[in-house]
């Protein structure tokens, strides 16, 4: 019982948190260009997606999917590697109403 209520407290409070980290509620100004390899600045990490999921096999069965690798998960977030191009990635994934997958953006929080 004790273990239940734990949870659901943990759940109530790290969702927001998720939430703004995920949709860069905070630190949008201060967005990190990246150069990637072919010069262009990107505000993400190029080869990545991410996703929030409930487990770590709900993970690896997007990975199936959209026939990714799942690099790694943690606390309801997912990381996967890409090999192809990332806004198709996405694109396929709404089109066919798997779960949904975003750029694994970077913010910057310290200005």
């Amino acid at each position: 019982m004790r273990d239940k209520i734990f949870k659901k407290i943990m759940v109530a409070a790290l969702c927001p948190l998720l939430c703004l980290l995920l949709f860069g509620c905070f630190g949008k100004k201060g967005k990190v260009d990246v150069t990637s390899a072919t010069g262009q600045n990107q505000s993400y990490v190029p080869g990545q997606l991410i996703g929030t999921f409930d487990s770590e096999s709900e993970a690896k069965e997007a990975a199936l999917l959209y026939e990714i690798e799942l690099e790694s998960y943690r606390g309801g977030v997912a990381v996967f590697r890409v090999d192809k191009d990332l806004q198709e990635t996405i694109s396929l994934g709404e089109k066919n109403g798997w779960p949904p997958l975003y750029l694994n953006h970077i913010y910057k929080i310290d200005e």
